[in-house]
């Protein structure tokens, strides 16, 4: 798997990723304006970026002027994306009667404008969809290395 890592700046990976964390949680929640959404989110998902993200900037305060670099799996990142993109498109979008036990619709049933299915409940999906992002998150950085150059 060595040889298929990407080498970059510990700088710009730092902050790349903290681009990529500030625009997902934009995205992200203003997509879906819904409670089961905002407590994913903010509750799973964002915590685990942020510790991340400062791993990163300890990690590039530390550094070397610009000697450190960061190896990382194109292919890793790319599950991160398409996991993330899964999130996105079962995200709950309007959740009427939620608390009374009425089911939400997805971002993808609300763009094709399909009525919510008793048979495929995206609402359920979602949750799997979470958790499948998380471990293609904490995948990406178990394969992410920091090296120094000789």
């Amino acid at each position: 798997m060595n040889a298929n890592l990407r080498s970059v700046s510990i700088y710009n990976f730092t902050a790349l990723l903290i681009l990529y964390v500030l625009l997902s949680a934009i995205v992200h929640l203003s997509s879906s304006d819904t409670i089961p959404n905002f407590l994913a989110y903010t509750i799973l998902i964002f915590p685990i970026q942020i510790i991340f993200c400062i791993v990163f900037i300890i990690g590039s305060i530390s550094a070397s002027p610009r000697k450190a670099l960061v190896r990382y799996a194109p292919r890793s990142l790319g599950r991160v994306l398409i996991a993330q993109a899964g999130v996105l498109l079962t995200a709950p979008t309007s959740c009427n009667n939620w608390k009374a036990g009425k089911v939400c619709t997805s971002m993808i049933e609300t763009l094709l404008q399909f009525k919510p299915s008793t048979f495929l409940k995206l609402e359920y999906i979602f949750y799997a969809f979470i958790v499948v992002y998380l471990i293609a998150i904490i995948a990406f950085f178990k394969d992410t290395q920091i090296t120094k150059p000789n």
